[in-house]
């Protein structure tokens, strides 16, 4: 019995984890499709709703976040995060090639919810606290900038993540009503799961999407762009049990993609 009692309470974890997404992580572009020459500003959006006004991540979070671009010939540069009274700077970095750039955020680390609040630490080092649950966070934003007419994207790989989506081709070619399609990876793999999608300003509502659909065997989404012309969120998550129970209850995957016209 005991046994089961374990086995159910990881289970109803592992539910919540993988169907509530709670706060999630983009990355906002002042200007997705510049000139080549253009200084491009980018920001972070943090929250449950798809917005240009939301409050910062906070600096501990910052700090935890590796941030960097792949270009067009697949060279990674990688971008620093300057804070002022803990809050993220602006970063700016200038497009100098045709193509599609992917600007890509990516942090690991260990979140546990306490009757006290959340704390980035592993459960076994909170044993002062009561922890309600702890898991193994990844997180991975990636913002696509397109320079240019090229409509293919030759970067198949994100570096130091395990849950990413990669576009198939250069969504700012695409019309209303056309389809914009991704490749979603899972520790190499393509994999099978729920992409969700919105654009900004279809929603005054939290966690509410214009558009929802699962990847086929291949790892594919088909993402319905039902308008164009404002920026778009994709997201999308999985959820397993963590291997050292010690630590946490489960790893959490989530990744995020913007792109625009």
């Amino acid at each position: 019995m005991k046994k089961l009692k374990i086995a159910l309470i990881g289970f109803f974890i592992l539910l919540f984890v993988s169907t509530s997404y709670a706060h999630f992580l983009w990355l906002n572009v002042d200007d997705y499709t510049p000139e080549k020459g253009k200084e491009v500003k980018i920001t972070f959006g943090w929250g449950h709703k798809f917005s240009k006004i939301t409050p910062p991540p906070k600096e501990e979070l910052i700090k935890k976040l590796s941030i960097f671009v792949i270009d067009p010939d697949g060279k990674k540069i990688d971008l620093k995060v300057s804070l002022k009274n803990g809050k993220p700077q602006p970063i700016k970095f200038r497009v100098s090639k045709n193509g599609i750039y992917l600007v890509i955020a990516t942090g690991k680390f260990f979140v546990s919810k306490t009757t006290e609040g959340y704390f980035l630490k592993a459960k076994d080092e909170l044993k002062d606290k009561d922890v309600i649950y702890s898991k193994w966070s990844e997180i991975t934003a990636i913002a696509i900038i397109s320079v240019g007419k090229k409509r293919k994207n030759k970067i198949s790989v994100i570096p130091n993540s395990n849950f990413y989506m990669i576009p198939l081709f250069n969504p700012s070619h695409l019309k209303t009503g056309e389809f914009f399609q991704v490749k979603v990876i899972f520790k190499n793999k393509p994999y099978r799961t729920w992409v969700y999608a919105t654009y900004m300003g279809f929603s005054k509502f939290k966690d509410t999407y214009a558009w929802t659909t699962k990847t086929d065997k291949k790892g594919i989404a088909n993402i319905k762009l039902l308008k164009i012309g404002r920026p778009w969120l994709l997201m999308s998550g999985v959820a397993e049990n963590y291997p050292d129970s010690s630590k946490a209850d489960v790893a959490s995957y989530k990744c995020t993609m913007t792109f625009g016209f």
